[in-house]
C-alpha cells in the first residue's frame, strides 16, 4: 500500500487531521531514521541545530558515509524525509540501480574531486 493510499484511508477515518500525509513522514515514526540522524551527528557529519534543522560540518571536511539499503524505496525515504527535510545542508550522492554501471565510477570520481578531474 502506498503512502498516498494510506493517507487517503486515514483522512477518511480521521476528519480532524488537516495534514495527515505529512505527519506520516515525521521522523518519530521511523526509529531507524532517528538513530541514523543521531549517528551522523555523533560522527561529526552534521551538527545538531535548533528544531529540525542540522548544519553541515565546516567546509573542507572529509567525512563520508556509505549507506546500503536492500530496497530503493528506503533510499527514497532517507533522501526525502531525512536529508531534504532535516539535513538540507548535507551534500550527498545517490547511486542505485537507475545509474548505468559503466557510469558509476566516473560519477563518484567527479563527486569526490570535482568535475575537472
Amino acid at each position: 500500500m502506498s503512502p498516498d493510499s494510506i493517507a487517503s484511508h486515514l483522512s477518511e477515518c480521521v476528519h480532524d487531521s488537516k495534514d495527515i500525509k505529512s505527519s506520516l513522514h515525521d521522523l518519530h515514526h521511523a526509529p531507524k531514521l532517528v538513530s541514523f540522524q543521531e549517528i551522523l551527528e555523533e560522527c561529526g557529519i552534521v551538527i545538531a541545530g535548533s528544531g529540525s534543522e542540522s548544519i553541515a560540518v565546516a567546509e573542507g571536511s572529509q567525512h563520508r558515509v556509505l549507506i546500503f539499503a536492500q530496497h530503493k524505496a528506503f533510499l527514497d525515504i532517507i533522501e526525502k524525509d531525512l536529508f531534504q527535510t532535516h539535513m538540507k545542508s548535507v551534500t550527498y550522492l545517490r547511486l542505485d540501480g537507475s545509474v548505468e554501471p559503466s557510469r558509476r565510477f566516473d560519477i563518484v570520481k567527479a563527486f569526490k574531486f570535482g568535475p575537472d578531474h
